[in-house]
């Protein structure tokens, strides 16, 4: 049994203010709540593994209708909120195989997040009908951590090349100062002191005397 575009687009919408309510913290009238369950019950047959993740919603519908009633307030576990998310995917999923470009308005696969859920976990395969094979759709934590680390390289570059920069710089100055100390050197005509001269001449004396023959 197939669902019809306009219905399928109906029960997501429920989902998602669903799973809006769980996010705020906020009450959801046990009537809706069962409204939405019975949606799924009608198209459970298109999704496998569908009668698992509908277990928790009915056990919670049906604990709150025998305690409180029909048009009492109840608010959604971590159990519901996990079996939600899965059939938001999954609607999500079977919506993306005839128009991808879904992605764009913000129906990703990974749209809906649990406190507590693995990455791995919020990540889905769609298969290929003509091929046989799946391919891995990125999910938005991917797409924010590839940002994410982009950003930190990027300040990270930035913090460093300022330092390399002032070490470029203080080494030219060295090898610029290096050649003009040693012909400072080499042109100094700084006097000599008195007793080093004196010492000189004497040497050049006694050097330049004949030697007294025998």
């Amino acid at each position: 049994m197939q669902t019809t575009t306009s219905r399928g687009r109906g029960v997501l919408k429920q989902l998602k203010h669903l799973m809006e309510l769980a996010k705020r913290k906020k009450h959801v009238r046990t009537r809706d709540l069962a409204s939405v369950i019975g949606e799924i019950q009608c198209t459970i047959a298109q999704f496998k593994r569908g009668t698992l993740h509908i277990k928790q919603l009915q056990r919670l519908n049906d604990k709150e209708v025998a305690r409180r009633g029909w048009n009492k307030w109840t608010q959604l576990n971590r159990s519901a909120i996990s079996d939600i998310t899965w059939w938001i995917n999954k609607w999500v999923e079977l919506r993306m195989g005839g128009n991808i470009d879904q992605r764009e308005s913000g129906e990703g696969l990974c749209a809906w997040t649990v406190e507590g859920q693995q990455p791995q976990e919020l990540q889905s395969t769609r298969s290929d009908s003509s091929s046989g094979s799946s391919s891995r759709i990125p999910s938005r934590i991917d797409l924010i951590t590839a940002y994410w680390n982009t950003i930190t390289h990027r300040q990270h570059s930035y913090n460093v090349l300022p330092q390399q920069a002032q070490r470029i710089n203080r080494d030219r100055a060295t090898n610029r100062q290096s050649p003009q100390v040693s012909r400072t050197i080499q042109l100094d005509n700084t006097p000599l002191p008195r007793d080093v001269v004196v010492y000189i001449v004497i040497a050049l004396v006694f050097h330049c005397q004949p030697k007294n023959s025998t």
